[in-house]
């Protein structure tokens, strides 16, 4: 790694821009866009595979999806390796019982990895609550070294509490179940609670709230907007704030497959932008 990258690789390490998959900036796939407040139960943001299993809530039986995000472009000054993050998984639903598992591969410049695998189960307790656990396992390091790579797990709980005009979801997410052994190389505790409109004719909205008891500035506030333009086309828009991050995305989502292209802007350090792509055979649009 060069001298300007390994600098920049410290800043960003320090400062808490970016935490990689254990704890990212913003969500993959197809809530990249929305910064992850809107989320439709019967629809490809629910089913996605790599958000915990509650948030589905359609009668398919199976889906598949993937992908990707190259972040920060202001990065490119520094160097000709990139930061790039890689997912893919499914999802399996029985009766009142939903799973999903994921794999995720992280890279910064080249030099930094990480692997991550999850997993996620939901249960319908009653038609008004659903209640699930996740799972996942960390490996990281870097390479071109002798230290080697660390591992890390943490668990986490869910509820999505459904009514007819929104839902209200509730989580705890990086909760430690193994330690890598190394400072810092944990992600913080950290509790969620969003409000997201059941999709209609306009679209769908949501807000999004989150607690992170181990840091300074330990609140985050995030707004998001789903509107539908025409069909099976919607556009996306979302703010948020520490740090500041503005979203967008369009999505082409018909009955059998979804595609959704989505953009993230950091003020100093650049664009993110992002790809997804589910086939959901059967899935309600």
């Amino acid at each position: 790694m060069n001298a300007s990258a390994r600098v920049l690789f410290t800043v960003i390490l320090i400062c808490g821009i970016c935490d990689a998959l254990q704890n990212d900036p913003f969500p993959a796939g197809f809530t990249m866009g929305t910064l992850g407040t809107v989320i439709d139960q019967e629809g490809p943001s629910g089913a996605q595979p790599w958000v915990p299993a509650v948030f589905y809530g359609d009668s398919l039986r199976f889906s598949f999806a993937m992908a990707g995000v190259s972040y920060y472009d202001a990065m490119d000054n520094f160097s000709d390796r990139y930061a790039y993050r890689t997912d893919g998984g499914g999802l399996a639903a029985f009766n009142r019982f939903v799973c999903k598992g994921s794999v995720s591969y992280f890279s910064f410049l080249d030099s930094y990895f990480e692997q991550m695998g999850y997993i996620s189960f939901s249960v319908n307790v009653f038609p008004w609550l659903r209640a699930g656990t996740e799972f996942r396992g960390t490996r990281f390091g870097i390479r071109e070294t002798d230290s080697p790579a660390r591992t890390a797990a943490g668990m986490g709980f869910s509820l999505w509490l459904p009514w007819r005009y929104a839902a209200v979801s509730v989580a705890g997410d990086h909760i430690p179940v193994k330690d890598p052994g190394i400072e810092g190389g944990s992600s913080p505790v950290v509790f969620r609670a969003g409000l997201h409109s059941t999709e209609h004719r306009f679209g769908a909205q949501g807000v999004l709230v989150e607690y992170t008891p181990s840091i300074y500035n330990s609140l985050r506030f995030s707004v998001g907007e789903e509107l539908a333009i025409y069909r099976d086309l919607s556009l996306k828009i979302a703010f948020t704030n520490n740090p500041v991050l503005i979203g967008f995305g369009i999505m082409f989502a018909p009955s059998r497959y979804a595609l959704d292209v989505s953009f993230v802007n950091h003020a100093v350090l650049g664009w993110s932008k992002g790809l997804a792509a589910s086939f959901n055979p059967g899935m309600r649009r």
